[in-house]
């Protein structure tokens, strides 16, 4: 809350492996309306960490889960994304759900600003 409350709804930090580039670039959203702008905007497959969790798709794939093209990108990942997401992203929908996840989000991360570095 205490990031939230200096940085705004929506800011950067660093977070190695997770992120992008040397400093591990995440990029973090508070607000459920900013939220839903930029998920409705995304390109129409676009990238996500879940990609890098080859040795689940790979296993997956071995399973033969129907599921897997979610853990991917293409026209089987859109088929499954827009069937789960149909009321996924209506803002009353998601200030339902988004407390929820923001507050496991904030117990997981509790410690993160041990990790913080100012510029």
């Amino acid at each position: 809350r205490k990031i939230c409350k200096d940085h705004g709804p929506f800011f950067s930090m660093g977070l190695p492996i997770l992120g992008s580039g040397l400093r591990g670039t995440v990029y973090l959203v508070q607000d459920v309306d900013v939220m839903a702008r930029i998920l409705r905007q995304e390109a129409s497959s676009p990238s996500g960490i879940i990609e890098s969790e080859w040795p689940m798709i790979a296993w997956m794939e071995k399973k033969n889960y129907k599921s897997v093209g979610l853990m991917k990108r293409g026209q089987e990942w859109k088929r499954i994304r827009s069937f789960m997401q149909k009321d996924l992203l209506a803002p009353a929908s998601a200030r339902e759900y988004l407390p929820g996840i923001m507050k496991g989000a904030a117990k997981a991360s509790s410690k993160a600003t041990e990790f913080v570095k100012e510029d």
